[in-house]
C-alpha cells in the first residue's frame, strides 16, 4: 500500500488489517455537520482525556476510509469499531492529529518539497 503523505493520506491498521484514510475538506465538513463539533474540538476533547463517544468513532473513521478510497459502508465500519474498538479511537486520535498538523519534511518520505529560506 502506497500512502502520499503530500496528499494528507495516512496508513491505519484496524482489526488486523491495513486501511489508506484520509480526511479532505469535504470529509471534515461531514463529520463537523454529523457530529456538531469542529474536528478541532473533537480532538482537543480526546486530548484532555474529555472522551469521545462511539457514534464519533464511526463518523471519524467512516468519513475517513472512504476518503481513502475504501469501498466501505457505515455497517462495515461499525463492524471493524466492533473488533479493534481500542485501535479505533487510537486511529481516530492519529488520524485527526496527523491531519491537523500536517507532516514535518523529515517524516514526508515522498516528493520532498524544497525548503524555504
Amino acid at each position: 500500500m502506497t500512502i502520499n503523505k503530500l496528499k494528507g493520506e495516512h496508513k491505519l491498521t484496524l482489526a488486523g488489517k491495513e486501511y489508506k484514510a484520509r480526511l479532505n475538506i469535504d470529509a471534515i465538513m461531514r463529520i463537523e455537520e454529523s457530529t456538531g463539533k469542529s474536528v478541532i474540538q473533537i480532538a482537543q476533547e480526546m486530548g484532555m482525556n474529555q472522551g469521545i463517544t462511539v457514534s464519533q468513532i464511526l463518523v471519524v473513521l467512516y468519513n475517513g476510509l472512504r476518503g481513502g478510497g475504501n469501498d466501505l459502508s457505515e455497517t462495515d465500519v461499525k463492524h471493524i469499531i466492533g473488533k479493534s474498538y481500542m485501535e479505533s479511537i487510537t486511529a481516530v486520535a492519529q488520524l485527526l492529529t496527523k491531519t491537523l498538523t500536517g507532516y514535518s519534511e523529515e517524516e514526508t518520505d515522498e516528493g520532498k518539497l524544497p525548503k524555504v529560506e
